[in-house]
């Protein structure tokens, strides 16, 4: 990193903290709202409690008939799918129906959170527990409950509030052609009123999804833990509590109907298995009988045991093929095993049955005889086990799930704590007030100090501080009429010790040597736009100029919106309107300015159109005058983006200075009335930054 960019560096942190320090009673001040509204929330908000319970689901248990048959192939539920049973409306519509969560009520408070707030301070809680309300048409879906005045009495009115439903007791049902209607439990003073609303199931289970935060604890663990949060602790337990344990029935359920349907379906096959077995029985005994009982020699008996396992585990792939394929695409790797583990075991078969092809007919025949009667019976004898063992399992069904930890609200309610809100609060309003600070420095164009003037290319004169001392003389009281500005003391008359006064006596030095090479006296004060002090700037420079023994006139060319002739008591006399357009001496419009030591050309009587005669010969014999007679002559002008008058006068004049308002003047304006001026040939000599105020970036100046 070089030199320059260390530089940069150094100027936008300088700038930042100058943002800082420019807008810390703004950082401060939201800082302290932001802190205390924190602190005014903790005192305020109701405690949120948190309940949870703990369920754990084992490896998954199966009463179906090939769970010895099938390890490897049998597809576990994982705690993730278990999570979205949890959450599923299969679980969560048994306890919106039980806890009647399609019921929402809700306390009516004039001003809901400070009335709450207060009513937590005061320990004072409305409690109620709608068991049960049906209305029977849409009407009644919003109504309003209050509490009467006797204990457990309580009036149901229609969402007017004015319309009398029924009157009623605690614990007591209700039922009309209107609605059914239960309260359980109502705890409140005389006259609190509920907001009741019937929403739709499926909009209750949605809400009930949303609260419910399910986790499982732990990697692979298998144990799940259920939470909710709430301002009701009776509430949020029993949510908890009902979700886990129908969570606990569904998966019992669950498991019996698995083992309810792989019953249904032996008991399906044992008959058709008994009736086979039965044929082969009689088949093999007529072959026998038909053949002088016959009996199997070694290798055929061989023959026949190998047949016999190879059928056996046929028909155990068979069965469990039935299985998985409810389960999977014969694509699927699970699948595609199997197929291949039947024909390896039907090429075998193969080979054997070709092999038997040397045995004597006889031998065959009794063979494949025997072997259906004992494959028969193995099957048979598996079906009556297996049957036996399901039943077993259907009865007693608990499923692979269990309550660990039964629903508990925690102790501890989840909110912060006074002090760490009220800090948290007032740095969020810290970066709130650092966040607005920054936007408006972003966004801020005014001109905020001389540096801002030199990028521009022009020469900063002396900055003149803002005066409190300084009567308002602003451009909108002028228009509307309310100013008092007769016989006005100028400041450097009124208050010469003034910081402004000392400032502008400055001013007169840089002016001096401007001058020294100027080709005449006259110095041009002029703006960008109005209330931006030049009137100000001239009238007081030229008071300290006369006072120091120098012969001064001040000409007021403002026609439009000057003052000055009420000022300097020049009111209705001759002024620079008469000189230009009649023959009268130059002598005869200068007056002498009332409470003040110079002399002074005011605007006169005739105002209009004054700027036609700025480009005559009068004008400029006027001037010659005066830089014969005077030792400085100023002439205050009207803004540049207001009138072409400061384009004129600024030809003549020997020196001009620009004046600027502190956060007022934008660089758009400076720039537009730099153009202005370039474009007519008029040179500036500086720039007067007026009403400065002490700030970060311009302390030093």
């Amino acid at each position: 990193m070089n030199n320059k960019d260390v530089k940069n560096d150094e100027i936008d942190l300088m700038r930042f903290i100058n943002v800082l320090l420019d807008n810390k009673y703004l950082l401060l001040f939201c800082t302290v709202v932001c802190a205390a509204l924190g602190l005014s929330y903790s005192i305020l908000s109701t405690p949120v409690y948190t309940a949870n319970a703990v369920v754990q689901v084992d490896e998954k248990k199966s009463g179906n008939i090939l769970k010895e048959l099938s390890d490897g192939f049998t597809q576990e539920s994982s705690p993730n799918t278990e999570i979205e049973v949890i959450k599923s409306r299969l679980v969560l519509a048994k306890t919106v129906e039980d806890l009647n969560l399609t019921t929402e009520v809700k306390p009516i408070r004039s001003i809901p959170f400070i009335s709450k707030g207060l009513e937590n301070l005061a320990g004072y809680t409305p409690d109620i527990l709608v068991a049960e309300f049906i209305p029977e048409n849409e009407n009644l879906e919003e109504l309003i409950l209050e509490i009467g005045a006797n204990k457990g009495e309580y009036r149901l009115y229609h969402k007017d509030g004015e319309t009398l439903i029924l009157e009623g007791l605690v614990n007591r049902s209700y039922a009309n052609d209107q609605l059914k209607f239960k309260v359980s439990i109502l705890h409140g003073n005389a006259g609190q009123r509920f907001s009741l609303k019937k929403i739709a199931e499926l909009a209750a289970i949605e809400r009930l999804q949303q609260r419910l935060h399910i986790n499982e604890k732990g990697k692979q663990t298998g144990v799940i833990e259920i939470a909710i949060r709430g301002e009701s602790q009776r509430d949020i337990k029993n949510i908890i509590k009902s979700v886990s344990e129908s969570y606990v029935q569904q998966n019992a359920h669950k498991n019996a109907a698995e083992a309810s349907k792989s019953l249904e379906l032996l008991q399906n096959r044992l008959p058709e298995v008994r009736e086979k077995l039965v044929e082969a029985e009689n088949s093999l005994n007529k072959y026998k009988e038909d053949n002088s009982s016959i009996d199997l020699d070694l290798e055929a008996k061989s023959y026949l045991d190998r047949l016999v396992r190879i059928d056996a585990d046929l028909n155990a792939l068979t069965i469990k093929e039935g299985e998985i394929a409810q389960k999977f695409t014969k694509r699927h790797p699970t699948y595609v095993a199997l197929l291949n583990q039947k024909k390896t075991l039907r090429d075998e078969k193969a080979k054997i049955t070709k092999e038997m092809e040397n045995l004597p007919a006889t031998q065959r025949d009794m063979v494949s005889l025997n072997r259906e009667l004992e494959v028969d019976q193995q099957i048979y004898m598996q079906l009556s086990n297996k049957l036996q063992e399901l039943d077993v399992v259907r009865a007693g069904a608990v499923g692979n799930a269990r309550i660990l930890d039964a629903a508990q609200v925690l102790p501890n309610p989840s909110v912060l704590s006074k002090a760490v809100s009220t800090l948290l609060s007032g740095f969020l309003g810290f970066v709130l007030g650092l966040i607005i600070s920054l936007i408006k420095a972003l966004f801020n164009r005014t001109i905020q100090s001389p540096a801002m003037v030199k990028k521009l290319g022009l020469t900063a004169y002396t900055s003149i501080p803002n005066s409190k001392k300084q009567p308002n003389f602003s451009f909108d009281k002028f228009k509307q009429g309310r100013l008092n500005i007769n016989n006005a003391k100028l400041l450097s008359e009124n208050v010469p010790t003034d910081a402004a006064i000392e400032a502008l006596r400055g001013l007169r030095a840089d002016i001096h040597f401007a001058m020294q090479e100027a080709k005449n006296k006259v110095l041009m004060v002029s703006s960008a736009s109005y209330d931006t002090g030049n009137t100000f700037i001239a009238t007081n420079l030229a008071n300290i100029v006369a006072k120091s023994g120098k012969k001064v006139l001040l000409i007021d060319v403002d026609t439009r919106y000057s003052y000055l002739d009420k000022m300097f008591d020049t009111e209705n006399k001759n002024g620079i309107g008469e000189a230009l357009t009649q023959s009268l001496p130059f002598e005869s419009v200068v007056n002498p300015a009332a409470n003040a030591h110079f002399d002074v050309i005011s605007k006169g009587k005739i105002t209009e159109n004054l700027s036609e005669y700025l480009l005559g010969e009068r004008f400029q014999q006027l001037l010659s005058w005066a830089n014969t007679n005077y030792d400085l002559v100023i002439i205050d002008t009207p803004p540049v983006l207001s009138a072409s008058d400061a384009a004129i006068i600024g030809r003549y004049a020997g020196t001009a200075i620009l004046v600027g308002r502190f956060g007022e003047t934008t660089r758009p304006e400076l720039e537009a009335t730099l153009q202005h001026f370039a474009r007519t040939g008029v040179k500036l000599n500086g720039f007067v930054l007026n009403c400065t105020k002490p700030t970060a970036n311009n302390r030093y100046l």
